[in-house]
């Protein structure tokens, strides 16, 4: 599990309607919810119940004149982590981004209606996967109408965060990198083809496939230096070059032949 720094204060359930605006870089903020979730529950055991700290939902986009269907799934996920409770009562963390440029949609507005009109709601956070400044002031002013509104960012993927990630995930899969390792992964990642496939789970896995890539080194106990990552990333079947669609690094002998075209 990737851990990063959490407020949990940030997070506590609220005594009145409000919500937060939580704006990410990832494409995937489930697992990103679930360790906010831990975290927060530890630190205040008594404002939770049910039988999971966090209910994620994604919230589908519904074209005007097509039935809303939104509330009631919203209701049935609720009542899943609640448990043998009568109410539930934790994080409650919405991912809108399919209403992103439909704000002043009936159906958001309705939407926001009941979240208001719902007592057991009282941790409402929205969370908003790569968003513009414009697309969040949208947002903000749309919730505006019905609740105070509050606004924290997990970004992941600015190279300073994401390279200590990256070391952090090396270490937690018991494998030994240098620093130009990491540095090398972080300048790839950073680059804007990979914005669709931002998340956490790939930086999860990517030791695990970097090291069976390696296992002759990995034998000797020697650690991953940028070499053997670049030799991985000329690799036009490891999943980030396919990602990518094109090989992300050329061969010495590859960028030779193309400075005397």
């Amino acid at each position: 599990m990737i851990e990063f720094m959490i407020d949990p204060d940030g997070f506590v359930p609220e005594s009145h309607p409000a919500v937060c605006l939580l704006e990410t870089d990832v494409a995937e903020p489930e697992i990103m919810v679930r360790e906010i979730g831990t975290v927060t529950e530890q630190s205040h055991p008594a404002l939770f119940t049910g039988e999971s700290p966090q209910v994620f939902y994604r919230l589908r986009y519904t074209p005007p004149y097509e039935n809303f269907h939104e509330i009631r799934s919203l209701i049935l996920r609720t009542r899943m982590a609640a448990g043998l409770c009568s109410s539930y009562r934790g994080i409650v963390a919405i991912d809108v981004s399919e209403y992103r440029g439909h704000e002043e949609d009936e159906y958001f507005t309705i939407f926001l209606k009941y979240l208001y009109d719902c007592s057991d709601f009282q941790n409402l956070i929205f969370v908003c996967c790569q968003y513009s400044e414009r697309d969040m002031q949208r947002l903000r002013s749309a919730c505006m109408k019905y609740f105070p509104v509050r606004q924290e960012r997990f970004r992941f993927f600015e190279k300073p965060t994401l390279k200590r990630i990256i070391g952090n995930t090396f270490r937690e899969a018991e494998i030994k990198a240098g620093d130009d390792a990491s540095e090398l992964l972080a300048d790839i990642l950073c680059r804007e083809e990979f914005v669709p496939w931002r998340s956490l789970q790939l930086l999860e896995r990517l030791p695990r496939e970097i090291r069976a890539d390696n296992r002759q080194n990995q034998k000797r106990n020697q650690p991953l230096h940028a070499a053997e990552i670049r030799s991985f990333l000329q690799d036009p079947e490891c999943s980030l070059c396919m990602m990518a669609g094109h090989v992300l690094l050329q061969t010495q002998k590859e960028d030779a032949d193309e400075k005397t075209l």
